[in-house]
């Protein structure tokens, strides 16, 4: 990787950081790791590495093998790799339109526990055991 990409790709994951710190105020970059990487950014919410991807070709597959490995190297259970969206005629390349991209069964797995703490919110069940 030449040194201008590296330069872009650092770029990306503070802005990406900066974006995050609206919900999360501790995010932050991750330092390499060489060979047992976890990922570009860290925040205070467990279980989670988010791995960021500026390139000019889109390879979700590539992107989402490298996520899920840094995900193993930290064990969390879920990953997602944040890709900067320079590509579609609708997008201002700003942060916020930037692809958040994870496989079905994490979507899946994370909608439903929406679902669920609606429901129990709803009910006045928070906090409760499922």
């Amino acid at each position: 990787m030449s040194n201008s990409s590296k330069q872009a790709g650092t770029r990306w994951e503070t802005e990406v950081v900066n974006y995050l710190r609206q919900w999360w105020p501790m995010v932050d970059r991750r330092p390499l790791a060489g060979r047992y990487d976890k990922g570009d950014i860290k925040y205070a919410a467990s279980g989670w590495t988010i791995e960021c991807k500026n390139h000019a070709k889109l390879n979700f597959p590539m992107f989402l093998r490298q996520a899920r490995t840094e995900a193993a190297n930290n064990g969390d259970p879920w990953y997602v790799a944040v890709v900067k969206n320079r590509k579609a005629k609708f997008s201002s390349g700003a942060t916020a339109d930037a692809f958040a991209v994870m496989p079905l069964r994490v979507w899946a797995e994370l909608a439903h526990e929406l679902e669920d703490l609606r429901a129990r919110h709803s009910t006045g069940m928070v906090g409760s055991p499922k």
